[in-house]
């Protein structure tokens, strides 16, 4: 007993710890420690909501602000990021830099596309539905750098929306043994 407590002792001083050193990145980030407390908790919620490591959702979040997201658009972006993330194992944190990247890049270029095709997302795919072109089209048009950013954007968004083949896997991924288990670890962090 007396072990548990200082286990519950020790994760609740880390995790203010971690909750300060974010209030003060998202507090340079948005001007404002009112800002920075109002995203931070809509994070937390965020972290909660899809079980994913609060320390892990605070960095992405810090990291698409840097590649110029809005506070307000963080958790749509990371919540489509997130389902992907869940439906392919391909690690959110990483997943998020990609995006931001390509954000801040405006395009997407052959190397973007590989990664996100070697996370087992279907964006070639997405992007030729879109755009109306072949896959071997988009190969080309990545390779020319004429893939917008906002056709990233539509295909996250399409890739995840309710209903959608991603936003399903990602629900039912949550409930699996593995991520219900994690979930509880992450809450005792």
């Amino acid at each position: 007993a007396i072990a548990l407590v200082v286990k519950l002792t020790s994760s609740a001083v880390s995790m203010a710890v971690e909750y300060e050193k974010a209030q003060k990145s998202f507090e340079s980030f948005l001007g404002s420690a009112e800002a920075a407390d109002k995203t931070l908790s809509q994070l937390s919620r965020f972290a909660a909501e899809k079980f994913l490591p609060t320390d892990q959702v605070f960095a992405a979040g810090k990291a698409l602000l840097a590649f110029g997201e809005s506070a307000d658009n963080l958790v749509p972006v990371m919540s489509r990021i997130a389902d992907i993330s869940a439906a392919t194992g391909k690690n959110f944190g990483e997943l998020s830099i990609i995006y931001g990247k390509a954000r801040t890049a405006g395009v997407l270029y052959a190397e973007d596309i590989n990664q996100l095709v070697e996370a087992g997302i279907p964006i070639i795919q997405e992007f030729a539905k879109q755009m109306g072109v072949s896959n071997d089209q988009v190969k080309k048009l990545a390779s020319e750098g004429k893939i917008s950013f906002e056709e990233l954007q539509l295909a996250f968004f399409n890739l995840s929306k309710e209903g959608s083949q991603f936003s399903k896997l990602a629900a039912e991924q949550a409930n699996t043994l593995p991520n219900l288990y994690q979930n509880t670890i992450n809450k005792l962090k």
